[in-house]
């Protein structure tokens, strides 16, 4: 199914009783996060959804960012329809984090970074369970934020990741003007009031990553298609070493290869895949 045109949705939504929204693209927040949202409400009313769940961010109605502003605007949508609906603000992935300062170190000599911005970073199985419990609870229409358990500079989460990741290169503040990281450096995407995870960045960081399932889809030879960096051989990663050694993640994503088979990027509306039974929508 695609909520940007609306191919298969009303198809996907037959027998199911309740429905957790979490797909969003930042390139195309209006087709898909806007008028994808208008598509997928209407379908769900049609459908006689009971719950209608949808996944937005902390801090949209705060920071002046135009992805924001159209993650407000589905929210507003949820919001005023006839459909029993939770809406659950949850903060960025420690994943998010992790991929943040991973494309930030692929500059020569130094990781160049905001440092003075503010982060609260939150395990994607915090967010999960958590979902998990809003819909065991029922309709909630707008619930308590959902952030990590820690507030964090950018500079502090680099330094931990330096250290996890054995990375030499020494992070330099990389100064960022306007309103938008103006919100960033005063917390606007942190949890004032609301419910937290557990798992914090550098328990995240030293905590061993689950091999994904394999994937059909492979690369071209001598590319690593977790991170597209070019390898010594169609089955080494990146870091060099075979990808059937698998004590050893991919260098980008930490995320584990398998031979010769390099796994699908997961999105994050897949998060709750293998924690529920519930129809999620993609």
């Amino acid at each position: 199914m695609d909520v940007a045109t609306g191919e298969g949705v009303s198809a996907a939504l037959a027998g199911v009783e309740s429905v957790i929204h979490a797909a969003s693209d930042p390139r195309r927040p209006n087709a898909v996060d806007v008028n994808g949202t208008q598509r997928l409400v209407e379908a769900a009313h049609a459908a006689n959804i009971g719950h209608f769940v949808y996944v937005s961010i902390v801090g949209i109605d705060r920071i002046p960012l135009g992805y924001y502003k159209c993650k407000l605007a589905a929210e507003g949508i949820v919001a005023t329809s006839d459909l029993p609906y939770s809406i659950l603000r949850a903060t960025q992935f420690h994943t998010f984090v992790n991929m943040l300062l991973t494309n930030a170190a692929r500059v020569p000599l130094v990781i160049p970074i905001p440092t003075t911005m503010r982060i609260q970073s939150v395990a994607p199985t915090d967010t999960a369970e958590r979902l998990l419990r809003c819909l065991e609870n029922g309709p909630g229409q707008r619930l308590p934020d959902f952030g990590g358990p820690e507030v964090m500079t950018l500079g502090e989460a680099a330094e931990q990741w330096r250290t996890a990741r054995a990375v030499r290169k020494r992070v330099m503040h990389l100064p960022v003007p306007g309103k938008v990281a103006a919100a960033f450096r005063a917390g606007e995407n942190t949890v004032h009031e609301g419910a937290h995870g557990t798992i914090g960045w550098q328990e995240w960081l030293l905590k061993p990553k689950p091999i994904p399932e394999p994937s059909s889809r492979r690369t071209s030879r001598g590319e690593c298609y977790r991170c597209s960096r070019s390898a010594p051989s169609v089955t080494q990663s990146c870091l060099g070493r075979p990808h059937n050694q698998l004590s050893e993640p991919c260098q980008a994503t930490d995320n584990y290869c398998s031979p010769a088979i390099w796994p699908l990027s997961l999105p994050q509306s897949t998060l709750l895949r293998g924690h529920m039974k519930y129809t999620r929508l993609y």
